[in-house]
């Protein structure tokens, strides 16, 4: 990635099957650019978020670690995805039924979590 001193995309290279993609991001300013990847990439939105984010920070710097932040997000979305996949898949390959009371039960706590870092503990415990 290539990000001028005006904080747009100038040029963007990215390994995926879906090359639109890097022609959706360039000439966008960071901020929007950053803010579609999270919602282009359905799973592991908030993963793809950040490793945009480090590529940028790359680009303008040669820096690139992720914040202490968006390592917390990108775990909390790991645990939901998961979550989701055992409450959803789990009981169905046994041929039981799917507690959707405990699915909205983790879906609500999770999004306490998001709300408030520091409650991630408290909010999926």
């Amino acid at each position: 990635a290539q990000a001028d001193g005006a904080a747009t995309v100038r040029s963007v290279g990215i390994d995926d099957a879906r090359p639109d993609v890097a022609r959706l991001l360039r000439g966008r300013g960071v901020a929007e650019a950053l803010d579609l990847v999270g919602r282009l990439y359905g799973v592991c939105g908030q993963a793809q978020r950040v490793a945009a984010s480090v590529a940028v920070a790359v680009a303008r710097d040669g820096g690139g670690d992720a914040t202490v932040e968006s390592r917390l997000r990108v775990q909390r979305e790991a645990l939901q995805e998961h979550a989701f996949r055992i409450l959803l898949d789990w009981p169905r390959s046994l041929g039981l039924p799917v507690d959707l009371a405990r699915l909205r039960e983790l879906a609500s706590r999770l999004a306490v979590a998001a709300a408030t870092p520091a409650a991630t503990a408290d909010a999926i415990g």
